[in-house]
């Protein structure tokens, strides 16, 4: 058994929260743990991204302080295993706990309870159909 399955109980929703500001770190952690999340930190690029990203209910991209390529990786994992994916731009405690509260209950019509919006770099613009 692996020290981070007998720390989280298994209903726990494992949130991977993919780039992000290092020093920051122990605060996503705690915000994470507040709100019942399983908390699964990946803020330096990693060979093995997407078979972590697969592991995960839902990811969160800091798309700010992540590099493209891991950015691209996460997305496309997502995208592959149908994992809601929340990216935002700033990489703040406040952003991040935003980011949680749009996961927590408050579905908008059209969108499934707990499924986030997967939006786009880009554009900005939703793309999970709910407010088009």
């Amino acid at each position: 058994m692996r020290p981070a399955e007998s720390r989280y109980p298994s209903q726990q929703k494992s949130v991977a929260v993919v780039g992000g500001i290092m020093a920051l770190q122990p605060q996503y952690r705690r915000v994470l743990e507040e709100n019942n999340l399983c908390p699964k930190i990946y803020n330096q690029d990693s060979t093995g991204i997407r078979r972590k990203v697969e592991g995960a209910d839902v990811v969160i991209l800091f798309a700010g302080t992540v590099s493209h390529g891991m950015a691209i990786k996460a997305r496309r994992t997502a995208a592959s295993c149908g994992i809601p994916l929340l990216t935002v731009t700033r990489s703040s405690i406040s952003a991040l706990r935003k980011s949680i509260s749009s996961l927590s209950g408050s579905a908008e019509p059209g969108r499934p309870e707990g499924a986030a919006c997967v939006k786009s770099i880009k554009n900005s613009v939703c793309q999970c159909g709910a407010h088009t």
